[in-house]
């Protein structure tokens, strides 16, 4: 459950709705009678060694095969960097996952002076792991082009109060859901947006980015 790649809260609502869960499972083989789908094939996976993206990858376990009964296979499709941006750069590796392939600490790439994060090395992730990359990954090409490292706070540009500042806590907003008796038979979403108001609320809790500490 913690390894899989997805979000907490989408995993909790999939349970909901009664979905059961496959841990480490992958699907090889779609099974059928009279041009109909009836089963489908199995295996079960454990979890190998980090590889060079900082991931443990899934292994095959041996004779661990399995089929269950479907009568509807639903794909879920991913997603993949784009990687047609990287004609011509040999020393730029990829997983067969369509990932890039970079340093975890310094998230260099085996082209010099080329640097990959977020995404494109992680997978689908979130954009606060994005822009963690990034501030990592301009410090590293800092070092690379000569520099320290090092990355100056903002300059103080000045301070002028433009509206009201809540010091109270303020509780995070959360979007409304599709109930789940309205999931089945449908490819509805399920997470609604923000109305106006918990927008605007929302957005006022965001007003001290200044605060490291």
């Amino acid at each position: 459950r913690e390894d899989m790649p997805a979000d907490k809260t989408e995993i909790a609502e999939a349970e909901r709705e009664g979905i059961k869960i496959h841990f480490l499972t992958v699907p090889v083989k779609m099974i059928g009678k009279d041009g109909k789908l009836t089963n489908m094939e199995c295996v079960r996976m454990s979890l190998g060694e980090f590889d060079r993206s900082g991931r443990r990858r899934p292994v095959e376990i041996e004779a661990s095969n399995f089929v269950v009964d479907v009568d509807m296979v639903i794909p879920a499709i991913s997603q993949r960097p784009d990687m047609s941006v990287l004609p011509g750069r040999s020393g730029i590796e990829t997983t067969r996952w369509s990932t890039i392939v970079a340093d975890t600490r310094t998230l260099a790439t085996g082209e010099p002076g080329v640097f990959a994060g977020g995404d494109c090395v992680h997978g689908p992730d979130t954009v606060i792991q994005a822009i963690a990359d990034g501030r990592r990954a301009a410090i590293e090409i800092d070092k690379y082009l000569g520099g320290t490292g090092e990355i100056p706070v903002s300059p103080d540009l000045g301070r002028e109060q433009a509206g009201e500042i809540h010091e109270e806590q303020m509780p995070r907003q959360h979007p409304g859901v599709l109930p789940v008796d309205r999931r089945y038979a449908n490819f509805d979403e399920v997470v609604d947006k923000f109305t106006e108001a918990q927008a605007l609320f929302e957005a006022s809790r965001c007003l001290r980015c200044d605060v490291k500490d």
